[in-house]
């Protein structure tokens, strides 16, 4: 039997061997051969099964294999697979086992063997599954390795696995179960976290969410549900010192798993060239919770019930400092404002981690436990060294030693290890997002989310955790952070757990300032709570805190205090609460310059920030020339001992001796006063870059609240500063980024600068510009607008501050847009209550700060990827956050409720004959600092105009942001043209301008965002006030009519594009209110023949305008028909042209303007009765015959029109007025051309040789009457996109229509002009041979669009003429 079966196995095997690579596939199709082959190996000799799958892996499995997936599945089916797996197990079959397990690798790890999923494969996940499930990997090595490479090519394989995890991970002194928890430790640290992440990256270009199917997997695997909370504090509290190695292992593979993960996601997601959002990402991390085992990882430690700080809780505020504070606080998702808080009393189980001998003493639970254990039968037959050894993977070379203090030590290590990787960068950076989303869940800052990032920026060492320190005195701030952090998290503990309580108390000190009236103010409840809490600490006589811990908390709270004051719309509210509860704890109430308090160090920030609230209060923060020329004498306190103390080391040349001063030198930088920093300042700077250079960063948050510190080091040494910038501005940007993300390297290179030159300039300079470059914008800004030389140091500050500005996420700029915006309004408001150059200058320069802030994140808000993608709420919130700022801003609200005024240089008075230069005097009269706000509100508008264009491809995303966005924009606009009406309204009555001429230059940038049918509405309201009030006063009431005309002329000009693109009713126009359907239409009419009586009675070139717009709008249509939804109006406008009076006529043939001219031609294009009359008029003015004009009733014409008919006929039209009414001509010309016989055109035919004469006596001086002011076109007009375009560019011009009206010429009286005649006229023309452009060629590589059509015009009307004259019809 045994010899059959060898036989058979070889017949089938051999087919294999020597088979075509090509046949192989139709070979192995002969399922049940092979099937008998592989599924009876288990009992086969070792030979033959090495000859059998050696066989098998170099035909069938090989990478140059034809065989496709699916077949090579086949082969593998469950049974197979067991006996391979068997023999692989099998300790006795030698190489047989090696084969059957490299064949096995091969299979189920390999997607083009069939089993493992792949790129647009599907495998077979069930049955790999089957195999990994009977394999014992806690007993044999080749299905350890199997199912170890199987979960590191497929997550979703090890997550099935973890939840139906095979063994007991309870913690028990057994073999099996270290055996077990082994397996478990080596399944999570086999989880390759890229592989997740690309099959993330290759199905959605998104950012990853939690909710992701690929990310849960790898989450499962990382943290399994076998391991519990319960089993790890068990493992970790275990009398036996081997299970507590065990459990701790099992922490650090998921850590390391844990940052892997977030490091691919992080890599990925800067791959996509897309920023994270904090609270995506917040939302991610605080889904992690709801994840099993998660929470092992995340849980705050006793830190915020730390009974250093019990003693400061608010008197009658009840504090839970014992109560675990799971049910306490609701969850860390995304925040919705508006949701209760669900708060119960009912402890958890949610208790912290705790490692025996470490965290705390055991708890009765775990004591029970280890008494069981101790009665167990302990199967542990091996020694310690070994079984540590196989739990941490260690070769012979690592093993401890087998005394029981070095499982002890190694223990310590590795936990060591542990936390050393919770804490590092890839895991620590999710830190911020974990506080986040923990500050969100307590419902105390639903009113502005950005308040947290406030809170945590100026946190010790958060800053300096964004840079790769290398440097002493760094762990220096693991000590600030943890006093600071512990003061942090018991004050939000206690707004959380008391929120309603603390609300009422806030509410309470807002009721007591003057003018209280915000009941949502824009501030959390943890204001009053950290501020009172702080101020406690400082009165209370506890030894708890040394002197520099109570000053690092006190400059801690107060810087952010001081930001958030600076970030405020509501300039009172919180100014007024922070002046009344600290008003309270100084002696003095007007001023704390004598308060025996505020000259001790503590207590200074609290000075100043007292002093900063009042100046806000009292608009005297922009007082900031008030800088003492010199700097007092220090006053002899721990910081010169500390400074002596360092020149005495590095005096001695022990260098090495700073290390342990790192500590003192911090704490007495924050204990020494402004002014002996100042005095000292360039050795601190240069000690600190070359031997404490994480206190560079720190120096700038010390210094944060003294705003004028920077201007006296500007002043003290000048030299310094200009090299500091000077070196900023020559060094590499890409090297040089500011506070976010750049690396402070002890070698680095523009930074260099030798240790023996501590006093050097050089050294100094280059410190400071180290300083620089990593204080915060916030300081900068600030500081920069307080420098009496601010003009000297301008350009370069002002690179530095857009390239911080450059570098935020879109929570930063949302943050710096709220500080210079804060500071704008201080500008503006102190200028308004006493006007100063300096104030304006500043202004000048701050606003386009704003402007640029506002630039940055419209580069981030308007990614058209983000618009097809999930992304698009999020973004929809910022902008509408952004919204909400900018128009409930006061800076906003002040410069256009009370915008500030000029002087009036009584531009009415000084009219003459040119409009034009009235109302360029209302601009010119319009004050810069107005315009440039107005200028930024503008570009808002056109950027809410470009979003909403590109949301309309989604109908849903579309209405959410026209209802939600576009709310306060809209009443805005409402507000300027009431304010306008109200202005205007009271300058009638007054019969005075000048009131009017701020709001009507705001009016007036806004009237492209109000509705034109309201816009007419309004212009009919003023037309009316104008007769009824000021129709006596000439010089004001023709002033008023020609703002009356001008502001007309918006709508009018509007309703002609509506008409040529009614897209833009929907898609540009999204903030008119009313529409065509609710339009009035009379009064549409009515506002027509005002302009017209206007126009007749006084001349005015305003009211020619408003009446070519008209005439314009129905001329365009003529050929084109309009919408179905427009033809109503098309149809008024066309009846009110048809049906104007035909003084029109008079009126655009005398006086002669290129605005009348061209009404005048489409006016006679559009309606035949007009050109009739035109056509009388202008054959008898030709014909020296003027009696057609006693058939018109000139009564009600213009006066010079009246004078017109006691006038000689050759003196009424000019050469010049003739040219611009030749369209005109030329169009009645060919009207009656196709109207009249042959035998008639005398009738007419005069007009193309009258023409004849002017022009060819023109064009004999071709390049000086072609570029005169006649033949100027409004070429921006036209979009060329075909041939057709450039003809009709041509035939539509005054100069492709002169030369039409010369070829009609030579078609009737072409023999009048011979041959000569036209030579010479050519000759003239072309004087020089090179006369046909006119110009170097070269000249349109550098000219501008409408410079190249108007060349392209003229040269093709040269080439019509020249033609004409040489080859006449």
């Amino acid at each position: 039997m045994a010899t059959a079966r060898r036989a058979f196995v070889g017949f089938a095997i051999s087919f294999l061997e020597v088979g075509n690579p090509r046949l192989l596939r139709w070979i192995i199709q002969q399922r049940e051969m092979y099937s008998g082959v592989l599924r009876g190996l288990g009992s086969d000799d070792t030979k033959t099964v090495v000859y059998v799958l050696s066989t098998l892996r170099d035909k069938v499995l090989s990478e140059h294999s034809l065989i496709p997936p699916g077949l090579r599945s086949v082969l593998f089916g469950s049974v197979t697979l067991e006996q391979l797996s068997y023999i692989s197990g099998k300790s006795m079959a030698g190489p047989g086992a090696d084969i059957a397990h490299e064949v096995l690798v091969l299979v189920c790890t390999d997607p083009s063997n069939g089993l493992m999923p792949g790129l647009n494969l599907k495998g077979n996940e069930k049955r790999l599954l089957e195999l990994m499930k009977k394999l014992k990997a806690t007993e044999v090595g080749h299905h350890r390795e199997l199912l170890l490479a199987i979960v590191n090519k497929r997550p979703y394989l090890c997550s099935a696995y973890m939840d139906d995890f095979p063994y007991n991970l309870e913690p028990r002194p057994s073999s099996l179960w270290f055996a077990a928890i082994s397996l478990a430790a080596d399944m999570i640290s086999s989880i390759n976290a890229n592989t997740a992440v690309m099959c993330l990256a290759s199905h959605s270009n998104d950012l990853p969410t939690v909710n992701d199917y690929e990310l849960q997997n790898v989450l499962k695997c990382i943290i399994p549900r076998a391991c519990t909370r319960s089993v790890i504090n068990k493992g970790l509290l275990h009398s036996d010192i081997l299970v507590q190695h065990g459990s701790l292992r099992l922490i650090l593979e998921s850590l390391k798993s844990l940052g892997n993960l977030i490091k691919a996601i992080e890599d990925m997601i800067e791959s996509m060239h897309v920023r994270k959002k904090i609270d995506a990402s917040g939302e991610v991390i605080a889904n992690f919770h709801g994840l099993p085992g998660f929470s092992c990882f995340v849980e705050l430690n006793g830190c915020l019930g730390d009974e250093s700080f019990s003693h400061m809780d608010e008197p009658g505020v009840e504090k839970h400092s014992k109560i675990p504070r799971k049910n306490l606080k609701r969850s860390a998702d995304l925040p919705v404002v508006g949701v209760k808080k669900l708060k119960s009393n009912t402890p958890g189980e949610n208790i912290d981690i705790v490692i025996g001998g470490i965290d705390a003493e055991p708890t009765n639970d775990t004591l029970d436990v280890q008494k069981e254990d101790s009665k167990q039968n302990v199967d542990v037959k091996k020694d310690h060294t070994t079984i540590i050894a196989e739990l941490w993977g260690l070769d012979e070379q690592a093993k401890i030693t087998d005394e029981p203090w070095d499982a002890e030590i190694f223990f310590h290590s590795k936990l060591l290890d542990a936390l050393k990787l919770y804490l590092e960068k890839t895991v620590k950076s999710q830190a911020y997002v974990l506080a986040r989303a923990a500050m969100i869940s307590t419902g105390a800052f639903d009113q502005n989310f950005l308040e947290i990032d406030v809170w945590l920026f100026f946190l010790p060492g958060y800053n300096i955790r964004k840079y790769s320190v290398e440097s002493q005195g760094a762990e220096m701030f693991h000590d600030l952070s943890a006093v600071v952090i512990a003061f942090l998290c018991d004050s939000v503990s206690t707004v959380g757990n008391n929120l309603y309580k603390y609300l009422d108390h806030m509410q309470k000190l807002i009721s007591r300032l003057d003018d209280s009236k915000d009941d949502c103010p824009g501030f959390s409840p943890l204001v009053v709570c950290i501020l009172q809490k702080c101020l406690r600490l400082l009165e209370s006589d506890s030894e708890t805190f040394r002197l520099y811990e109570r000053s690092m908390i006190a400059l801690y709270v107060c810087n952010t205090l001081s930001l958030l004051l600076q970030t405020q719309v509501d300039m009172k509210t919180l100014p007024g609460l922070i002046n009344l509860v600290l008003t309270e704890k100084f002696i003095d109430h007007i001023s704390v310059a004598n308060d025996s308090k505020s000259s001790l160090c503590e207590w200074r920030p609290m000075k100043n920030l007292l002093c900063f609230a009042r100046s806000i209060l009292h608009q005297r923060s922009c007082s900031f020339f008030s800088i003492s020329e010199g700097a007092p004498e220090g006053h002899g306190n721990s910081f010169f001992s500390v400074l002596g103390k360092i020149k005495e080391f590095l005096h001695q040349g022990n260098a090495g001796g700073l290390a342990g001063m790192a500590v003192a030198f911090s704490s007495s930088i924050l204990c020494a006063s402004p002014e002996d920093i100042l005095k000292n300042f360039p050795f601190l700077l240069t000690i600190s870059q070359q031997h404490f250079r994480s206190h560079i960063p720190f120096l700038s948050l010390v210094l944060f609240s003294e705003q004028k510190f920077l201007a006296k080091v500007s002043n003290l040494w000048p030299d310094m500063f200009i090299s500091a910038l000077e070196m900023i501005e020559g060094s590499d940007r890409h090297d040089c980024r500011s506070d976010n993300g750049h690396v402070i390297h002890s070698n680095e290179s523009v930074l260099s600068v030798s240790r023996n030159h501590l006093d050097s300039k050089e050294s100094a300079a280059s410190a400071f510009c180290l300083f620089l470059r990593h204080a915060p914008f916030y300081a900068l800004f600030s500081a920069f607008f307080s420098f009496e030389s601010w003009k000297k140091h301008s350009t370069r500050m002002l690179d530095l501050l857009r390239a911080k500005i450059a570098e935020g996420t879109i929570d930063d700029l949302i943050t710096y847009l709220r500080y210079a915006l804060f500071w704008s309004y201080q500008m503006l408001s102190s200028y308004k209550a006493k006007p100063s150059d300096i104030l304006e200058e500043l202004f000048a320069i701050c606003f386009p700060l704003v402007d640029y802030i506002f630039d940055c994140i419209v580069v981030l808000a308007s990614d058209p990827a983000k618009f097809q993608t999930e992304e698009m709420s999020c973004i929809t919130k910022y902008v509408q956050d952004v919204v909400d700022l900018i128009f409930h801003h006061p800076v906003v609200s002040l410069s256009v409720s009370h915008p500030l005024c000029c002087s009036w240089e009584h531009a009415d008075d000084n009219l003459g004959d040119s409009e034009e230069a009235f109302l360029n005097s209302l601009k010119q009269n319009f004050h810069p600092m107005n315009n440039l706000m107005l200028q930024f509100l503008i570009k808002v508008f056109e950027f809410l105009l470009a979003l909403e264009y590109q949301n309309s491809y989604a109908t849903e995303v579309h209405d959410i942001f026209t209802e939600s966005v576009l709310e306060d924009p809209k009443l805005l606009v409402q507000k300027v043209v009431l304010l306008f009406r109200e202005k205007f309204d009271l300058c009638v009555e007054k019969r005075d301008l000048e009131p009017l001429i701020p709001i009507y230059n705001i009016f007036h940038a806004f009237m492209h965002f109000i509705s034109p049918f309201e816009l007419l509405e309004l212009v009919f309201w003023m037309f009316s006030k104008l007769e009824n009030e000021i129709s006596g006063c000439t010089s004001v009431f023709k002033s008023a009519a020609i703002l009356c005309l001008y502001i007309a002329n918006g709508p009018l000009s509007m309703l002609c594009n509506l008409l040529q693109q009614p897209k833009l009713q929907s898609e540009s126009h999204l903030f008119w209110d009313k529409k065509v359907k609710s339009f009035n239409t009379a009064i549409l009419q009515r506002v027509f023949y005002k302009i017209l009586d206007f126009a007749i009675s006084f001349n005015l070139e305003s009211a020619d305008i408003c009446l070519f717009s008209v005439v314009n709008a129905v001329y365009i249509q003529r050929v084109a028909k309009p919408h179905p939804t427009l033809l109503p109006l098309y149809m008024l406008l066309s009846r009110m042209i048809i049906n104007s009076p035909m003084k029109l006529i008079l009126h655009c043939l005398y006086p002669t303007s290129k605005i009348k001219a061209k009404a005048l031609f489409r006016l006679v294009e559009v309606s035949p009765m007009h050109m009739r009359l035109f056509g009388k008029i202008f054959l008898g003015i030709l014909g020296k015959d003027l009696t057609v004009l006693d058939v018109l009733n000139v009564d009600g014409a213009s006066a010079s029109w009246v004078k017109v008919t006691d006038m000689d006929c050759n003196y009424i039209l000019s050469e010049d007025d003739f040219v611009l009414l030749l369209p005109a001509a030329l169009s009645y010309f060919l009207s009656s051309l196709c109207k009249y016989k042959k035998q008639d055109i005398e009738l007419f035919g005069s007009i193309p040789t009258f023409y004849f004469r002017i022009l060819i006596v023109g064009f004999s001086n071709w390049k000086s009457y072609v570029s005169g002011s006649n033949f100027q076109e409004e070429y921006d007009e036209f979009s060329l996109t075909s041939m057709e375009d450039f003809h009709n560019l041509f035939n539509s011009s005054l100069l492709g229509k002169a030369i039409t009206m010369l070829h009609y010429f030579f078609i009737i009286n072409g023999n009048s002009i011979g041959k000569k005649q036209r030579l010479k006229i050519f000759d003239d023309i072309y004087s020089h041979l090179s006369d046909l452009l006119d110009c170097d060629f070269k000249v349109f590589n550098t000219c501008s669009y409408k410079e190249s059509l108007k060349m392209i015009n003229e040269i093709s009307a040269k080439i019509a003429l020249t033609r004409l004259l040489l080859f006449p019809p």
